[in-house]
């Protein structure tokens, strides 16, 4: 496997190998499943991934399936939560739908702002429908919030139903749009044949009313939820939701947070709960499925021997992410920041702020490396790689060993087949969020994720007061380099 390479590089061998395999990772990925998948479906499939209350083909939709309004609409009649006693029990009658855009992180954020906002005004929480990310050349483009977040834990915390229960509930019709976006007129009635439903009129109603300029987006703050989208209008829908609510708190309200952990348990913590806490608690109950928690767990222990380790994740690519800098790279000074250092640093800079961060450590022994970065830095971490294990005998591990561990583990499960990207992204956040250490990168949903994740999830294993920001600390090492001033923000 690709971590033996890892661990038996010497002086002057690097890991070009582990980068002439990436053809195993990208391009010949299709390929891969299709031959070692198939073979393999005569054995069971060992992890428990299904959820009873959740039928995969209402939400995945193969073949473009799509839902068709009855001819002759039926009554909406009552339909029960998934789960019957949630701790949050909110008003049965009433729902919102959330309409999820951009990258898988994005859309968990804000599912999150949605829940939000369900609980203020309580009404109950439709689970949506989930959005591979746009580089994804998986067999469908739709997949199952089982693959997405535990259920269990979100739908035992607060009232859940189905999009199939949706429809009967509100009898196959939409009854409003809450107006946080400037869309076209049409994009209700978009929605609404979508999703198998008419809208009550030919232009949703939105709530509040008002044009909003195109392109534009509502902010509000958890305190302006009532006053603002109150209404009788049963059967409503959240267009994109994403940084609508204000942000809730400071990372050091987080780091207080770790230490009291207090979640909100029963419908009195509520009364009484901050919305800082309320936004934790949810956070909490939309953590990853349970099985890939455990698949990055068994990972840990069997590819990287149980020892304690430090994750980093590494995204500023120059054909994806730093693109964006075409378009106003000064638009705020966090991306400006970016913008301007990015492809100055090396490999070395990124090496030695890996190296600085672990040495700074007392009293944790990190002789472990897990390294996230999308396909096209492959040679990026080669040298990474190659430099700590020559100077400090660092094991540096990375997707490719991931890959080879779930190819020999979980190749009979024929969900992994259709959603290996989307499992194996997810996989990876989980083994950053049980790592000791973790250096994210700004401006990156997945990283935000991730610290959040660390700070909700009951493990005794991570320091997240040695948590940082590689590309800071990347960008100091090369400005030392260069004989510059460093960024102390």
């Amino acid at each position: 496997m690709s971590g033996d390479l890892t661990q038996k590089v010497s002086a002057g061998i690097t890991l070009t190998l582990c980068v002439a395999a990436l053809a195993y990772y990208s391009k010949s990925i299709a390929a891969w499943q299709r031959g070692h998948f198939f073979e393999s479906t005569i054995q069971e499939c060992a992890i428990k991934w299904t959820n009873s209350k959740i039928v995969t083909s209402e939400y995945e939709r193969r073949d473009g399936r799509k839902l068709r309004v009855p001819e002759k609409l039926p009554p909406a009649v009552h339909v029960d939560p998934i789960y019957p006693d949630p701790i949050l029990k909110l008003r049965p009658d009433y729902f919102v739908l959330p309409i999820l855009q951009n990258g898988p992180n994005n859309q968990l954020v804000g599912f999150r702002e949605v829940i939000f906002l369900a609980i203020k005004l309580n009404r109950t929480v439709v689970v949506p429908l989930f959005i591979k990310h746009h580089t994804d050349n998986g067999t469908i483009p739709l997949v199952s919030p089982v693959h997405r977040l535990q259920v269990e834990d979100l739908c035992t915390f607060v009232s859940c139903i189905t999009i199939e229960n949706f429809r009967k509930a509100c009898g196959y019709v939409l009854h409003g749009m809450f107006n946080t976006r400037g869309l076209k007129s049409n994009y209700g009635a978009v929605v609404a044949k979508t999703n198998g439903m008419k809208p009550i009129e030919p232009v949703l109603p939105l709530i509040p009313p008002g044009d909003m300029k195109p392109g534009t987006a509502r902010h509000y703050r958890g305190s302006e939820i009532t006053k603002l989208f109150s209404s009788e209008a049963r059967c409503v829908i959240f267009p994109r939701p994403l940084t609508n609510l204000h942000p809730l708190s400071r990372n050091r309200d987080m780091k207080e947070f770790k230490t009291k952990r207090n979640f909100i348990e029963s419908i009195d913590d509520l009364a009484s709960a901050s919305e800082y806490h309320l936004a934790i608690t949810i956070k909490h109950h939309t953590r990853s499925p349970r099985y890939i928690s455990d698949m990055a767990k068994e990972f840990a222990k069997d590819i990287m021997n149980d020892k304690p380790y430090i994750s980093i994740h590494w995204r500023y690519q120059p054909n994806e992410f730093l693109q964006r800098c075409k378009f106003n790279p000064d638009g705020n000074a966090v991306k400006s920041k970016i913008c301007a250092n990015a492809m100055d640093i090396t490999p070395m800079d990124i090496a030695t702020a890996i190296e600085e961060r672990i040495l700074s450590i007392s009293g944790l022994p990190i002789k472990t490396i897990y390294f996230a970065t999308p396909s096209s830095e492959r040679r990026v971490l080669s040298d990474v790689a190659s430099y700590l294990y020559e100077k400090h005998g660092y094991f540096t591990y990375s997707s490719l060993d991931l890959i080879a561990f779930m190819t020999e583990k979980f190749a009979p499960c024929r969900h992994l087949q259709d959603h290996f990207n989307d499992i194996l992204s997810t996989t990876e956040m989980e083994i950053c969020t049980f790592s000791s250490v973790f250096l994210g990168s700004l401006r990156s949903t997945w990283s935000d994720v991730v610290h959040s994740a660390r700070h909700t999830t009951d493990t005794t294993a991570t320091s997240t007061g040695s948590d940082g920001d590689i590309f800071t600390l990347s960008m100091n090492a090369m400005k030392r380099r260069n004989g510059d001033l460093i960024d102390t923000r």
